[in-house]
């Protein structure tokens, strides 16, 4: 009956000691689930903020401002066109020289280039469409 009860005793403190890291290991696990529930928190506003940001980085008003604050552009005038038969040829342009390009206006050809009757406007986006419409009624 001894022997019995020693086996019982190691049984129920062996059970006891695996409960113990049982335990142990859950509270473990669960100081690790609260902080990656902190850090997620973080990072989504984080990703809050940053969009945020993004949002008004991307403004169009502001990318106007800034472009026609730092970029001088401008839009293009006739003068600065060119045919693709006016380009140099590439093998008579040495590698030190800059060709320069003839002006559209100045030695273009007598017709401007038509727009071809093929292009339907259903197909095409309603600004697209305006414009070809207009470049085709002063053709």
């Amino acid at each position: 009956m001894r022997v019995g009860l020693v086996i019982w005793g190691a049984v129920i403190v062996g059970t006891a000691f695996g409960l113990y890291q049982v335990e142990i290991s859950v509270r473990d696990l669960d100081r690790r689930l609260e902080s990656l529930d902190r850090t997620i928190a973080r990072n989504r506003g984080a990703v809050h903020v940053l969009k945020a940001e993004w949002s008004y980085l991307n403004d169009p008003r502001r990318l106007a401002d800034l472009s026609s604050r730092y970029l001088d552009l401008a839009p293009v005038t006739p003068q600065q066109l060119a045919v693709f038969d006016e380009l140099p040829v590439a093998s008579a342009v040495k590698p030190d020289q800059t060709p320069a390009l003839i002006p559209y206006a100045a030695a273009g050809p007598a017709d401007p280039p038509t727009i071809p009757a093929t292009v339907t406007a259903d197909a095409l986006d309603p600004d697209v469409a305006a414009v070809l419409s207009v470049m085709r009624n002063t053709q």
